[in-house]
């Protein structure tokens, strides 16, 4: 529904005044309306999070256990959303709680490194192939927007190719008509090789989910998540794959199941010697992709893309990829590395200002997972 009243009587406002249903759900949750009335004099909209707001009022839930939530007023309900795949294990997961309990008394938050922080990410290399380094971020909107300024510094452009109907967050970037975005249909590759196909498309980088998420969870084609990340490697464009949700679909996330490898093999380009030297220098020409060397022979292995003599498009997915690769995965991961180290190094200096890191999204050009 739509509605023409000012932005702060929309939220909380009966859908009809005359509708049974509208009635009925105000008559069972009065805790919800009365908590929710209180969070609307603190809280812009009465919520922090635009997608749990919805009129008259949304339930407020006080406490949860696996996969049964109660709210305010004491009504049980079973949870089919987890937090949008966050609390995979679902709600106060005994092993989590315990885990947790044991760790506060030691604190909590500190302003410096932690042995913890280190762990996690190694469990995360260990588990999904295509990531090396980690870098924590808030939130996947943080994520999205520090991917977006990593490719466009890494490619020296700043605009985006983006799916219509996926979510990549709710910065500005991100949102319907943002000059620096452009979209093609999902499932669409004719529109993904028309827009990279052109001499001046300014492209950084082709964002993709393995599934559209808010758009219907409408999963990729087979083969065409694989196909957009060989053209994007072809126009020296990089791929990045969010799985702010998939990640939790297996250990190695979506693209573990899909047979994708979107890090090195979806973008295998040594963009070590693109990004500016200390003098401030980069040097001229494209980055070229590695067709030799353990990343081409691990994609012959797995199978992943797989082109027909003499056609440009036609590609196909092998779902036994997965399997197959053998010891050439860990000669990858470490060739990728060491070209990484450069470019990782310099990740963290990254000119700006208004934060400790460097990373200045109000400056970024492109305003700033990888997800995951």
């Amino acid at each position: 529904m739509t509605s023409t009243a000012p932005a702060g009587d929309v939220v909380g406002a009966p859908v009809s005044a005359d509708d049974g249903l509208v009635r009925a759900y105000r008559d069972r949750t009065p805790g919800s309306a009365a908590s929710f009335e209180a969070a609307r004099r603190v809280l812009p909209g009465g919520e922090t999070r635009a997608v749990t707001t919805y009129p008259p009022y949304p339930v407020v839930m006080a406490e949860g256990h696996g996969a049964r939530l109660t709210d305010v007023d004491g009504h049980s309900y079973l949870d089919l959303v987890n937090n949008y795949t966050a609390m995979v294990h679902g709600s106060a997961f005994a092993p989590v709680t315990d885990a947790v309990a044991e760790l506060l008394p030691r604190g909590f938050a500190f302003a410096s490194p932690h042995p913890y922080q280190v762990a996690l990410a190694e469990l995360l290399a260990a588990r999904v192939p295509s990531v090396h380094r980690v870098r924590f971020t808030n939130s996947g909107t943080e994520a999205a927007l520090l991917a977006a300024r990593i490719a466009s510094r890494a490619t020296g452009r700043r605009r985006l190719l983006m799916f219509d109907g996926a979510y990549h967050g709710s910065a500005a970037l991100f949102l319907p008509g943002s000059p620096d975005v452009v979209r093609a249909p999902w499932n669409d590759l004719d529109a993904v090789a028309a827009v990279l196909g052109q001499p001046d498309h300014g492209i950084a980088a082709v964002f993709a989910e393995p599934f559209l998420g808010a758009g219907g969870v409408r999963p990729a084609m087979p083969g065409f998540l694989a196909a957009v990340a060989d053209l994007a490697r072809d126009h020296d464009v990089l791929f990045v794959l969010d799985e702010v949700q998939g990640l939790r679909n297996g250990p190695g996330g979506e693209q573990g199941r899909l047979g994708l490898t979107p890090g090195p093999d979806a973008a295998r380009q040594d963009h070590r010697w693109r990004f500016p030297d200390r003098r401030g220098r980069r040097p001229d020409g494209p980055a070229r992709a590695h067709r030799r060397g353990p990343d081409a022979r691990l994609r012959r292995a797995r199978g992943d893309l797989q082109r027909p003599s003499g056609r440009r498009r036609g590609w196909r997915h092998d779902p036994a990829a997965p399997r197959r690769g053998g010891d050439l995965t860990a000669q990858r991961r470490s060739g990728c590395a060491r070209r990484a180290d450069s470019c990782g190094r310099g990740l963290g200096r990254l000119p700006g200002r208004g934060h400790p890191g460097g990373l200045d999204h109000e400056r970024a050009p492109g305003r700033s997972r990888t997800a995951g």
